[in-house]
């Protein structure tokens, strides 16, 4: 995967790392997962990142909106949230669930 992430520009490659930077002090696990990564490997370009967090998805996601000074909606009846980016990215964000 790491040749795959290799090949990202740097803004979307800093996004990633900012999740990962997000997610440690609370001991988070996040990945990224769907359409993005489905997109990645087989080379089409598709820069809206799908992010699933073991734990609370949406406290992870205030966090991240926060350090990337960026909007937030919030779906509670879900668990998910949308972070929403000046430069017109968006990552989506869900809590891991078992079913």
């Amino acid at each position: 995967m790491k040749t795959y992430l290799e090949r990202l520009p740097d803004d979307v490659r800093s996004l990633i790392d900012q999740a990962r930077a997000a997610a440690r002090p609370h001991g988070h696990a996040v990945y990224l997962v769907g359409g993005f990564v489905r997109d990645l490997i087989i080379g089409v370009k598709n820069f809206d990142l799908d992010i699933v967090v073991e734990g609370d998805g949406i406290a992870f996601a205030r966090d991240y909106a926060r350090l990337l000074q960026a909007k937030l909606v919030t779906h509670h009846r879900f668990g998910t949230a949308t972070v929403l980016l000046k430069n017109h990215l968006k990552v989506d964000i869900a809590s891991a669930r078992k079913e």
